[in-house]
């Protein structure tokens, strides 16, 4: 039932806060499905499970807590396969060999 009796934006703020936790875990879902560099299961398709697992969630939530989270992790994937391949460079003498 919609409660009209408190202004629109407390209502939203009420939602939010109610979804936090189920958004934490879907943050973290997506954040470690994308530095995963590869098998994993694409992120629209573990936001697509989310949105129609659970459709009371705002599908705007879900796509900027997916952004953020997917960016976020190609983010830590590119820092990481960076400095790994840095530090392969640094001890081979400049030579790209990899086991």
């Amino acid at each position: 039932m919609l409660d009209l009796s408190r202004p629109v934006t407390l209502r939203v703020i009420k939602n939010v806060l109610d979804q936090l936790p189920a958004l934490a875990l879907l943050f973290l879902l997506i954040f470690g499905l994308n530095v995963i560099p590869a098998f994993a299961p694409p992120t629209w398709m573990a936001l697509a499970f989310v949105g129609f697992r659970f459709p009371g969630t705002s599908p705007l939530l879900l796509a900027l807590v997916g952004a953020v989270a997917a960016t976020s992790g190609r983010l830590v994937l590119a820092r990481l396969s960076h400095w790994l391949v840095r530090g392969k460079l640094r001890k081979r003498g400049g030579v790209a060999t990899f086991p």
